[in-house]
């Protein structure tokens, strides 16, 4: 008579078994989808379809515009100011919420220092007596 333990363990077997038929059959699927985007052209090489990387389908990077933005002022620019820029200036975003991805380019910048609390320039530049903490 097999213990409880031993039952668990063959109902795991066999789900484990199930769900490598399943991966198998989904593989099959997927290298079917590779191929007919293969044929399309839009598939670079084996594996996943090609992507765009940071800003390729918007064209620049955010960083790119916020940098642009700031070598256009003498002084500071806000985060929100910048925001407002960035989208005068062209960037095509879908997101709900622009400032925080704003905050988190000027955050990753080693081109952008922080002047003061909530005000931002470009290295180098003369943008704001103090100097970043």
């Amino acid at each position: 008579m097999a213990t409880r333990g031993q039952k668990l363990a063959d109902v795991e077997a066999r789900y484990v078994a199930e769900l490598k038929a399943l991966r198998s059959q989904l593989a099959a699927e997927l290298a079917d989808i590779d191929g007919k985007l293969r044929a399309l052209g839009a598939l670079s090489g084996k594996g996943a379809p090609a992507r765009a990387g940071r800003g390729g389908r918007r064209g620049k990077p955010l960083r790119v515009y916020i940098e642009e933005a700031l070598a256009k002022t003498s002084g500071t620019l806000s985060a929100k100011q910048l925001q407002e820029s960035v989208l005068k200036n062209g960037y095509k975003t879908t997101a709900k919420n622009l400032y925080i991805q704003v905050l988190a380019a000027l955050r990753r910048s080693k081109n952008v220092r922080r002047v003061k609390r909530g005000r931002y320039a470009l290295r180098g530049s003369r943008g704001g007596a103090g100097k970043s903490k």
